[in-house]
């Protein structure tokens, strides 16, 4: 908003704020900057989401202690359903 403000002094005078149309500017510009910031928490855990996915390409039974593959999601020792 800061830099708004500093690129809006060679357009509107030395005043912006007493200026209606730099005042919208401004408006809009911290609405925008309000929105973005508020996506940008979903938008970010939507791809950390999808990351650890990749990662995790095995499951381990929680009665054997083994690696089971993660498309099969059944244990080969036990046969318990992941």
């Amino acid at each position: 908003m800061v830099v708004t403000g500093l690129l809006l002094i060679p357009f509107f005078g030395p005043e912006p704020g007493s200026n209606p149309i730099a005042i919208g500017i401004l408006i809009t510009v911290m609405i925008i900057s309000c929105l973005l910031l508020s996506f940008n928490r979903y938008i970010s855990s939507y791809f950390k989401s999808r990351a650890r996915d990749k990662k995790q390409v095995a499951l381990i039974c929680p009665r054997c202690k083994i690696i089971v593959d993660k498309e099969s999601a059944i244990c080969t020792q036990c046969g318990n359903k992941l």
